[in-house]
């Protein structure tokens, strides 16, 4: 990896994210969720796989650099239609 290149000086980036913050975030995340996200990864794996202060510096380091992964912006949403009820008329 290279060095990467940041959008924005320190002064004007928002506070770091805490240790604390980061362990609360993921405590409160749906542990049976069985819906996958565009990377294939369940929330529920999160508390398995990765490692707090691992969270901590990449959340951090991408706040500080003004980045995101492209997949993070993405959302897909799928309209289950209600048995009874007008399909064509979504609210």
């Amino acid at each position: 990896m290279g060095q990467a290149e940041c959008l924005i000086t320190p002064e004007d980036a928002l506070p770091p994210f805490t240790l604390r913050e980061i362990g609360k975030r993921v405590a409160h995340m749906k542990k049976k969720s069985t819906a996958t996200g565009s990377d294939g990864i369940r929330r529920s794996n999160v508390n398995h796989w990765v490692k707090k202060e691992v969270l901590h510096l990449l959340y951090n380091f991408l706040l500080l650099c003004g980045k995101q992964p492209t997949e993070w912006r993405m959302n897909r949403t799928i309209l289950l239609p209600k048995e009874g009820k007008d399909g064509s008329r979504v609210a």
